[in-house]
């Protein structure tokens, strides 16, 4: 088996090609090159393109590597470190919901305080507490249906 390839394809050469690989002129460039009609022709013979796919500079190698630490990632027990790591996030995670549990009481009796010190309500606007984070809102945003 041999595979013709267009002298600038790019993308040919960055598949993987255990046969010959024969490089040839074409008369076009970019994605047209690949037009097997704009190949050079003398004669009954395609016109052989001196440039020949240089594998040695490393980039069939790197893709191969690359796939080839991604399958090993997926497919491989995580470290004591990850371990660890991923634990510690848990750990860290449910004491900032119990922080949250325990103090959005008093925020919310906070935000109640300045909303009516500053004679804001649901229409004109002022401060709320939504999915745990202080939001400024204005009415007009509330009476079009935004916030």
């Amino acid at each position: 088996m041999e595979t013709y390839l267009p002298q600038d394809s790019i993308i040919g050469a960055l598949f993987e090609h255990k046969e010959k690989i024969t490089t040839v002129k074409s008369n076009q460039t970019f994605l047209l090159e690949h037009d097997i009609f704009s190949w050079e022709v003398l004669k009954d013979d395609l016109v052989l393109s001196t440039v020949k796919f240089n594998k040695s500079a490393g980039l069939d190698k790197a893709i191969k590597d690359y796939v080839a630490r991604m399958v090993e990632e997926i497919y491989s027990e995580p470290t004591e470190e990850e371990k660890t790591y991923s634990a510690l996030k848990q750990i860290i995670n449910a004491e900032i919901d119990r922080l949250n549990e325990k103090f959005k009481p008093m925020i919310e009796e906070e935000i109640k305080v300045f909303n009516t010190i500053h004679g804001l309500d649901e229409r004109t606007g002022g401060i709320k507490l939504q999915d745990g984070s202080i939001c400024v809102y204005n009415g007009y945003d509330l009476e079009r249906g935004t916030e």
